[in-house]
């Protein structure tokens, strides 16, 4: 059983909170507008962790509305550019 999520949403550390079983909830502080790539970790009762998910969370602060997409890919930051993996390469270090 996964008793806790956690990860990474661009510079922020994100600790979540069980409300319920499969129900999780974290406080992001958001500037006005942004789109930020999260990477979540699960770990279970053993101290077990595991890689979980990637993210696409946009916030628009117009509209007070959040989105999360999942990705099937990781993007990079490198100096001005970008690179991007698929999540299968990762694993497979």
């Amino acid at each position: 059983m996964v008793t806790r999520v956690y990860g990474n949403a661009g510079l922020y550390y994100v600790e979540f909170n069980r409300i319920s079983e499969g129900l999780w909830t974290a406080t992001i502080p958001f500037p006005d507008s942004c789109e930020l790539v999260i990477d979540l970790y699960a770990e279970d009762e053993a101290g077990n962790v595991s890689y979980y998910a990637t993210y696409l969370l946009t916030f628009d602060s117009s509209k007070l509305q959040v989105e999360m997409m999942p990705l099937q890919f990781v993007p990079e930051l490198i100096g001005q550019g970008y690179r991007e993996e698929w999540i299968d390469e990762l694993h497979h270090r």
